[in-house]
């Protein structure tokens, strides 16, 4: 017999899955805002470009046309300015912070 609280609850269970990766590309691309952002605070030398991968970030996020692999691309290379301004590597901050806004420029 079919039960039809069974039936929604295993349809609500389905249409989660579906938006789960969307949901992980806009958790993403709000965490890559929010990093480019405090990225800003700490190093006023690096503002102008965190600003403007900041604004293109948000953008994309409305936009929702990004596959999960430029979404990785765009994580691994926040990933990365993260780490080259917690070295000191400002030249290779702003070239990951570049390389995500030309991802974002497609």
């Amino acid at each position: 017999m079919n039960n039809p609280i069974h039936s929604q609850s295993h349809m609500r269970a389905g249409a989660a899955e579906a938006a789960s990766p969307h949901r992980h590309s806009l958790a993403a691309l709000a965490a890559a805002a929010f990093f480019a952002g405090a990225m800003a605070l700490v190093n006023p030398a690096i503002a102008d470009e965190c600003d403007e991968t900041t604004e293109l970030v948000r953008s994309a996020a409305r936009d929702r046309q990004l596959s999960g692999e430029l979404v990785a691309r765009i994580e691994i290379a926040m990933e990365r300015a993260i780490d080259r301004q917690v070295e000191g590597d400002i030249a290779g901050c702003r070239d990951e912070l570049t390389l995500v806004r030309q991802i974002l420029q497609g």
